[in-house]
């Protein structure tokens, strides 16, 4: 992994996976994609004498209920 991303060894996916190795536990959360302006949630789990990831981008999920919050948080204000 490292040799791919170097950069990323030391950064906050380089902590979550040497804290997954290290425990040999499953991890789940949401951080920024390496893709500009874009979110995933992240599963992470133990696998054979490594790990397995899976990744999916909850951008737009987020985006909506976003939206939806603001909304909501006017109507109130307008009561």
């Amino acid at each position: 992994m490292w040799e791919v991303f170097p950069y990323e060894e030391r950064g906050e996916r380089g902590q979550i996976l040497r804290q997954a190795m290290s425990q040999r536990e499953a991890m789940r959360g949401e951080l920024p994609s390496m893709m500009p302006n874009r979110l995933v949630s992240y599963g992470i789990f133990p696998l054979g004498e490594g790990l397995g990831a899976i990744f999916h981008d909850v951008t737009d999920r987020r985006d909506a209920q976003d939206t939806l919050r603001a909304r909501t948080a006017r109507r109130h204000t307008r009561l």
